[in-house]
């Protein structure tokens, strides 16, 4: 990431070592408020060998959705004056287009809303499916309905879900128990 103009490249690739490695290397928190500085964003993370991984950085799209996490990490930043123009200008943009509000939770913040559950309740086998679900798409189903831009479109999302769990689908494969 080029510190006169982030906004040139499309994307970097960092090699990270893991803790146990032994190895000095940058710490994932370390990279990401570095590239928060700049207004960019972590994705992909890829194993690289036994002692490290590599995981991908960029640019922030234009309407990119905020995590919580990210959201208190920026306004970390900002407080100790590490923010660039660059990472500001993102911050405040998604401020006026009400996606720093709109953040998402974490994993382990996110709970199912209650209009989701409430119908999930009257159908028995969605029910049923519902009790079975891992974490990934319990939060699957909340992190999706989250987004949802209107309440029409929710009501319909909500539908498809509870049609979705009622003959025991999922959004992700689960290994079944045995």
């Amino acid at each position: 990431m080029a510190r006169r103009e982030p906004h040139r490249a499309d994307e970097i690739w960092i090699k990270i070592h893991k803790k146990a490695s032994g190895l000095k290397s940058i710490t994932p928190v370390e990279a990401i408020d570095v590239c928060l500085c700049f207004g960019w964003i972590d994705g992909i993370r890829k194993g690289f060998d036994d002692r490290s991984f590599l995981q991908r950085y960029t640019p922030r799209g234009k309407k990119s959705i905020w995590s919580r996490i990210n959201v208190d990490n920026v306004a970390r930043l900002i407080g100790e004056g590490r923010m660039t123009e660059h990472g500001l200008a993102e911050a405040e943009a998604a401020k006026a287009e009400g996606r720093w509000d709109r953040a998402y939770a974490s994993v382990r913040e996110m709970t199912l809303p209650d209009d989701l559950l409430s119908a999930i309740e009257a159908e028995p086998r969605a029910k049923e499916t519902l009790a079975t679900l891992n974490s990934q798409n319990r939060y699957a189903l909340a992190f999706r309905l989250h987004n949802m831009k209107t309440e029409a479109g929710r009501r319909k999302k909500i539908e498809s879900f509870v049609a979705m769990l009622k003959p025991g689908e999922t959004i992700y494969p689960q290994k079944r128990k045995t």
